[in-house]
């Protein structure tokens, strides 16, 4: 585990942000699953374009588990309900599940509210050739397909670089594929989960592009709630929040017993629940973070056993990123 000797910002921060919850937003949600004794984690088929198959499936329902053992100390609490596409947020609303597990967030639709970012899904670029300066791509050819955020995104592309290029929109995944196939493209723009599928499609044609780090339009998939319950989008919040912490502060599944026994910062002994009592603010017992990572690992662990390296999408984490997110770091404007 990582020597960290947090800071006093840190300490406040976790504080802030565990003890939000406000008693005038007491949750039905909450109350509803501790009557029926189960979770209903709700996860919309994500089909990816290249592939034609889903890579995010696994990974949803491991955090499903992780979620329910949080509530109820038994990952099996749980039903997992698998949505149509397209229809997660008729569930949601209809309260068909609780929540809905690596849904995008919904800025459009105030009734849905990204509570915790898990999956960095902003539109990316691409070079094909592993051009890795941004002149590289001056008037040339970058295609992406036929949607109106990726087109502004590649113009605030354009503008950050202060370079010029031609954009070329394509109506179907075939046809962006059959023209980056035929050498048509010299770059490529779009969301980074189909990029990672797309990049495995050609990677025998292309086996060095370069992934730039810009970050261009576009959002997250994570767990998305009800905006109207508060408890319930705080204890949603808090679960995110700690994967990701964990991750960050060096907890695993292999080494949170002894850390448990033997640290001294108040920070990560709040967190365990071996000091303090952060459960109950949230209506969970003082030990619920402690048990999902002893039982899941931390966020990168349970990433990692899906999207890293030799699996079916190889994805990059962005952790730090995700814990900068301004879901994770704000109340909600409810």
């Amino acid at each position: 585990m990582k020597n960290i000797h947090l800071p006093g910002f840190w300490a406040a921060l976790i504080a802030a942000f565990f003890l939000a919850s406000e008693v005038a937003f007491a949750g039905e949600i909450r109350d509803d699953v501790e009557d029926r004794r189960y979770l209903r984690c709700g996860y919309e088929k994500k089909i990816l374009p290249f592939s034609k198959k889903d890579h995010l499936a696994d990974f949803a329902q491991e955090l499903c588990q992780a979620f329910a053992l949080a509530l109820f100390r038994d990952k099996d609490a749980l039903k997992s309900v698998t949505i149509p596409a397209g229809e997660g947020e008729a569930y949601l609303q209809g309260q068909r599940v609780d929540l809905l597990m690596l849904s995008p967030s919904q800025k459009e639709k105030p009734a849905q509210l990204m509570a915790a970012p898990l999956i960095g899904n902003r539109l990316t670029v691409m070079s094909l050739f592993g051009q890795k300066t941004a002149g590289a791509l001056a008037g040339k050819r970058i295609c992406t397909l036929s949607r109106p955020e990726y087109r502004s995104g590649l113009a605030v592309f354009s503008q950050k670089q202060q370079i010029s290029f031609s954009v070329v929109a394509y109506k179907t995944a075939a046809e962006l594929q059959d023209s980056i196939l035929k050498l048509g493209c010299t770059a490529v723009a779009l969301p980074a989960v189909e990029l990672a599928d797309l990049r495995k499609a050609i990677r025998r044609t292309f086996p060095r592009p370069h992934v730039w780090e810009t970050i261009l339009s576009g959002g997250s998939l994570g767990i998305v709630v009800d905006t109207e319950d508060r408890e319930w989008l705080n204890i949603a919040r808090s679960f995110g929040y700690v994967l990701l912490q964990a991750e960050v502060l060096g907890l695993t599944a292999d080494n949170v017993d002894n850390t448990a026994a033997v640290t001294r910062n108040s920070v990560l002994l709040t967190m365990l629940g071996m000091e303090g009592d952060l459960g109950s603010s949230l209506g969970l017992d003082r030990q619920w973070a402690y048990r999902v990572i002893q039982s899941h690992g931390n966020y990168g662990e349970i990433y990692n056993r899906y999207l890293g390296d030799g699996k079916g999408l190889v994805l990059d984490k962005k952790s730090e990123e995700l814990l900068n997110d301004e879901s994770l770091l704000t109340a909600p404007r409810l």
